[in-house]
């Protein structure tokens, strides 16, 4: 009757099917119907949110008629399609079931409206509420978990499962409903977010994938304009402050000047926050970074400094901007020496190139001072899906690789050269957990607050700048119930002699700040002083510096105020310079991303902050606190500098 070939198919799945460990063939099994329970999702988006999905000829009922009639609807389908889900000998608890969970729908509406209170805070391109009820897939998925972690609670099978896998097929969302996650909640771009069964996510989180690299900080930034917005918050901008006010003891506001047209502003306030980070060394003229003029400012007023011996050593491409480079390297990716070498290995047996940039950055600087460079980046063993899934879809990076395509060039075809660099330091000013400084009215926030120095933490400037932001915040708004008001004393004749000393490098002859800015960089950057630290390398840049701030900095003129602004800038890079090297000399150990070739080990009897602040004579004294290691929730580990070989050099003698 059939062809032999079938025959001998029909045989092998026959066999297979009686084997299998799973039901195969037989009476069909009593399973929820799929259609049934995409029906039952559908209403109940209705029920929660009737006016975008409900049936118009139904809502001619009061509202909570309307409401009575779905939730028995629903009561009656969920409680069939949970019966059919259980074992034959546990249906009998399928009504009961359906009954907690229709209960708890309510609370279900309740939750989902503050995820859409999240998402118009946290989405600048969200206009209304409206258009997240109606086309936000990041909504659709948190409600079909919402509603199938009730059923997950209770034990029911399968269920929960087809109802998150629909929400997955429709938005590329796969949250499990077992994850437990609290109110307030934000998927953002979420297409290939997975959300497993033992994650468990607290209130007001906002999750954002990898494709949003380079992004974090413009959205931040549009959110927080808008909270101000509508909180009629006043906002000015383009004003560099050059100098704090004081008043018995106590920061009371500040005096600087708009980088534009120049006119000069005194602040009083009873609450100042620096929030401006740190500072560091520009690796271009023209990049936006902090550049540590308000750590000049705070020392000059009296503020204790700390870490600055720490800096942020990375590893870039020579040509372009880039990073990504932890992400990489689990995959595949490698840096190679100019023998074509995988280096790393030799510095880092245990965890070869996927050791902590910090000392990935020490060992390029050593292959390239030992005449083997130039080091490039080698992606060649990646596969080719996950080269797909890396590159960039937006952010700043996209502009970047869209330049480089349109060269001809493709970072994750062709070999780049990379360079290792200083960017930023990870001092700052002393604090506590609220951003109390040792100076009375003064908070510091974010990176302008010292942080604590370590290996590499992703996101480290949006997650210090999100949470100590809003503790300083917070603690801004108790004290200014407290705080009386007070004002400084000077008087108008001080002020307008602050006001020429700010305004009288204008118009005069003499250094730019771009040139003395490049004989800063010429100092710091080499090896010996900022990456492979060195007693003779450090002393050397020290007397240098010194002599800029004694020669150079008198004579910087600027030809308007945006090179006034400059100006300003460039003092901070040398404020911020000289005390890096002070601090890099005054701890003779190598700890964290501090390293010294001439003392290559850990000493821990210098296991201490080393703080910086003024003296009597206005001269800078550090001194020394021990850090409280009993207060730590988690134990210090040595994970990394452990597995990395500091060997000493000729040049560290």
């Amino acid at each position: 009757m059939y062809e032999e070939y079938i025959c001998n198919a029909a045989r092998t799945m026959a066999a297979t099917m009686k084997n299998a460990d799973i039901p195969m063939y037989g009476s069909r099994l009593r399973l929820p119907d799929r259609k049934a329970i995409i029906t039952l999702l559908k209403e109940m988006r209705q029920l929660m949110f009737p006016a975008y999905f409900g049936d118009p000829a139904l809502m001619t009922l009061a509202a909570a008629d309307y409401a009575a009639l779905l939730l028995e609807r629903i009561e009656t389908s969920l409680s069939c399609q949970i019966a059919l889900a259980l074992p034959l000998e546990d249906e009998g608890r399928a009504p009961q079931i359906a009954r907690e969970v229709v209960e708890q729908l309510p609370r279900i509406q309740q939750l989902l409206l503050t995820d859409i209170d999240a998402i118009f805070d946290g989405d600048p391109a969200a206009q209304n509420r409206e258009e997240i009820v109606l086309a936000y897939p990041g909504l659709f998925a948190i409600f079909a978990y919402r509603v199938s972690h009730e059923l997950y609670l209770r034990h029911v099978p399968t269920i929960p499962r087809m109802m998150t896998e629909y929400a997955h097929s429709r938005t590329g969302i796969d949250i499990h409903p077992g994850a437990q996650i609290g109110s307030y909640f934000f998927i953002d771009h979420g297409t290939g977010i997975v959300v497993g069964e033992t994650t468990i996510i607290g209130d007001h989180v906002k999750l954002y994938p990898a494709q949003l690299k380079g992004r974090g900080g413009e959205l931040m930034v549009k959110n927080i304009v808008r909270q101000l917005k509508q909180r009629s918050v006043e906002r000015v901008g383009r004003i560099l402050l050059t100098e704090l006010l004081q008043q018995d003891g106590r920061v009371c506001g500040a005096l600087g000047f708009d980088t534009i047209n120049g006119d000069f502003y005194r602040f009083d306030a009873r609450v100042v926050i620096a929030a401006s980070g740190m500072g560091g060394w520009k690796t271009s003229y023209g990049k936006n970074t902090p550049t540590g003029e308000t750590m000049q400012m705070t020392y000059e007023a009296g503020a204790v400094l700390q870490n600055l011996e720490f800096a942020r050593v990375w590893n870039m491409p020579r040509l372009f901007g880039w990073e990504g480079q932890t992400v990489l390297m689990p995959l595949g990716a490698r840096f190679v020496n100019a023998e074509g070498e995988p280096f790393m290995e030799r510095y880092s047996p245990v965890l070869g190139s996927n050791t902590d940039p910090h000392y990935t950055t020490m060992a390029m600087a050593m292959e390239i001072r030992a005449g083997r460079g130039p080091i490039t980046f080698d992606l060649s063993r990646i596969q080719q899906e996950n080269l797909i899934l890396l590159r960039p879809q937006n952010g700043w990076q996209k502009l970047n690789y869209d330049k480089l395509s349109a060269l001809g060039l493709d970072l994750f075809r062709d070999s780049t050269e990379w360079v290792p660099q200083m960017t930023v330091s990870y001092g700052g000013l002393r604090a506590d957990a609220w951003g109390n400084t040792n100076l009375e009215g003064l908070l510091a926030a974010g990176t302008a607050r010292a942080t604590e120095p370590g290996v590499y933490a992703g996101g480290f400037a949006l997650m210090t700048t999100s949470v100590l932001g809003h503790m300083a915040g917070e603690n801004a708004a108790r004290l200014l119930q407290t705080l009386p008001e007070v004002k400084s004393d000077l008087s108008d004749a001080e002020i307008t002699a602050r006001q020429q000393a700010l305004f009288a490098p204008l118009g005069k002859e003499g250094l730019t700040p771009k040139e003395v800015l490049t004989s800063i960089q010429k100092t710091v950057f080499p090896y010996g002083v900022s990456i492979l630290k060195n007693e003779r390398s450090l002393q050397a840049a020290l007397k240098e510096l010194e002599r800029i701030r004694e020669e150079d900095l008198p004579r910087m003129v600027a030809t308007d105020p945006h090179y006034l602004l400059k100006l300003h800038e460039t003092r901070g890079v040398a404020f911020v310079s000289e005390m890096y090297v002070r601090a890099s000399l005054e701890r003779k150990e190598t700890r964290a991303g501090h390293y010294r070739e001439d003392y290559p080990v850990r000493d821990e009897s210098q296991l201490a902050w080393l703080c910086l602040r003024k003296d009597a004579d206005s001269k800078p004294e550090f001194f020394r606190v021990p850090v409280p290691l009993e207060k730590y929730k988690h134990p210090v580990t040595r994970y990394y500098q452990d597995n990395f070989a500091f060997p000493t050099s000729e040049s560290a003698k």
